[in-house]
């Protein structure tokens, strides 16, 4: 069979696929006339956390169509191996169906044969990103960014599609080195994995760019609309759909598309400070926002769960300590790899400490030192076996500098009696209540030996009038902020020579978000310092 024929197969094979795929797709009910969450050109984008993609598995006969298009692309790149268009068909429906090293060397297979090379890189990539392997994705992307226009490569690593209205008004306003500051930071940010060399998220955003344009390329049946701006957009938003459904409660022949409910909204939808800010123990993660401007599912990250953890400041000198306690998930037998890092939220050098965790020993503590300047600070553990992430990662306010200061909280287990025994931290701010508790702090600017007074408490936090208050040192009470909640215990204590302190206190009954603080007066001044909890039922503690 001469290379027409064997083009115009293929060709035929991709129609047969792709009217065969959307004929059978499963039938719904589901359309919401008139509900649209958003509009993007032709499209009625809804956040519906209620209409889940078709489960089960896929007809045997949409598979048996792939296959018999593969079968003809193959064929076809075996008598034309530097035909771009049949390339882009394979390497696309290899990723799709699930054939991904398949995908990998085909892409390679036409990158050595063709006189494309840039194409050869933007497959390659693409290919590559599917089967997870990011590093040597994204070294064939900057490669194929660095030989087009500078408007395409403008284009195609433009964030622009990722921001709310308001916030690309903000952005444009900026000066240029300002928009090109705003620009990296929100890539540094993006990335879910500060463990890894590459950014996971940023080589999605540009295979979706590729697969955008290889979806423009599939031949137009019955049910498809013509590609446009607004599918470029969707595309590089959400990604290439994971189903559809015929739907038979619209007039004509029309379909509802799902994106991956997985996919996470790693992208910051601000760079104000407070978008980072940590939220009360128990709320929802940020990063599972239905209904998010974009979101990502990185083929490298097979599932991404909050990290539980407990983060405390410590002064040292001028500058400050951040200790890290966490716990891999249970699995018997994985080894996972943790990180604590900390980066200067203007920019600037970042400060590291890793290590590897075996199965049978789940605890995590790192320590770091940095400066006392708003820091990022990112969590991160990760079983490559799993391809399971835990990960945290919030703004990191600096000590504020004063005669006398106070770490941040750590709640540990009940101290022991032996002083020289150190309760294990916790490694989660739900607490259960009517139990005993650590409360420990460091103290900077007082001398082994020298009189302190100290007080702890619990006060509600979620009452409206406490949420605003400051804590502060008012009258002869030694600066705890609200209405103190049983038990608060003072006493009179002479500093350690580590500068702890430290009492076992026992936690309020009644579940909600509470207050642990904790204040010190000595010679040279006052502070105090709180840390947010929520207490919860011991049947709720999970």
């Amino acid at each position: 069979m001469g290379t027409d024929s064997l083009r115009r197969a293929a060709r035929a094979a991709e129609v047969g696929y792709e009217r065969t795929a959307r004929w059978l797709a499963p039938g719904t009910y589901g359309a919401r006339a008139g509900r649209c969450d958003e509009t993007v050109g032709r499209f009625c984008l809804t956040f519906d956390t209620l209409s889940k993609p078709p489960r089960g598995p896929e007809r045997p006969e949409v598979g048996a169509a792939r296959e018999r298009a593969i079968a003809a692309l193959q064929a076809l790149l075996r008598a034309a191996p530097g035909d771009l268009k049949a390339a882009g068909a394979l390497v696309r429906m290899l990723v799709e169906g699930r054939r991904q090293d398949e995908a990998v060397e085909a892409a390679f297979a036409f990158a050595a044969a063709s006189q494309a090379p840039l194409w050869g890189d933007w497959l390659s990539g693409y290919a590559l990103h599917a089967a997870g392997r990011d590093s040597l994705a994204e070294r064939h992307f900057r490669t194929a960014l660095a030989r087009v226009p500078e408007r395409e490569r403008e284009d195609i690593t433009s964030i622009e599609w990722l921001l709310s209205a308001a916030e690309r008004k903000r952005v444009k306003a900026l000066p240029a080195a300002a928009r090109a500051a705003y620009h990296d930071r929100f890539w540094r940010l993006a990335d879910p994995m500060w463990l890894t060399a590459a950014n996971e998220v940023w080589v999605e955003h540009v295979a979706r760019h590729v697969e955008a344009r290889l979806l423009s390329q599939v031949p137009l049946v019955l049910g498809m609309l013509r590609w446009g701006r607004d599918l470029d957009e969707l595309t590089v938003r959400y990604g290439a759909p994971i189903a559809r459904q015929r739907d038979y409660g619209s007039e004509g022949f029309s379909f509802i598309e799902h994106f991956d409910t997985a996919a996470l909204a790693y992208v910051p939808q601000s760079l104000v400070g407070d978008a980072l800010a940590a939220l009360p123990p128990g709320e929802p993660w940020p990063l599972k926002a239905p209904s998010a401007r974009s979101s990502h599912a990185p083929p490298a990250i097979r599932q991404a769960v909050p990290l539980s953890h407990q983060l405390t400041r410590i002064p040292d000198g001028d500058a400050m300590r951040v200790r890290l306690d966490a716990e891999v998930l249970p699995d018997g037998s994985a080894t996972a790899e943790a990180v604590l890092v900390a980066w200067p939220w203007r920019g600037g050098n970042e400060i590291r400490r890793s290590m590897l965790v075996s199965g049978d020993s789940a605890a995590v503590r790192l320590e770091l030192r940095v400066p006392r300047d708003s820091m990022v600070y990112s969590a991160e553990i990760f079983e490559p076996a799993r391809r399971q992430l835990q990960l945290a990662r919030y703004l990191l306010e600096p000590l504020a500098t004063a005669p006398v200061q106070l770490s941040d909280i750590l709640l540990t287990r009940p101290q022991p009696d032996s002083a020289s025994d150190a309760a294990p931290a916790l490694t989660s701010l739900l607490i259960t209540g009517d139990t005993s508790l650590g409360v420990r702090v460091i103290v900077a600017g007082v001398e082994p030996g020298e009189a302190m007074d100290v007080e702890v408490s619990f006060a509600r936090a979620d009452q409206p009038s406490l949420l605003g208050r400051a804590l502060g040192w008012t009258g002869r009470r030694l600066g705890l902020a609200g209405d103190a909640s049983p038990p608060r215990v003072r006493w009179r204590t002479a500093a350690a020579e580590d500068r702890a302190v430290q009492i076992n206190l026992r936690t309020p009954g009644r579940p909600g978000l509470y207050y642990v603080q904790l204040g010190v007066r000595a010679a040279a001044g006052a502070a105090s310092t709180r840390r947010l909890v929520r207490v919860v039922s011991a049947s709720g503690a999970g």
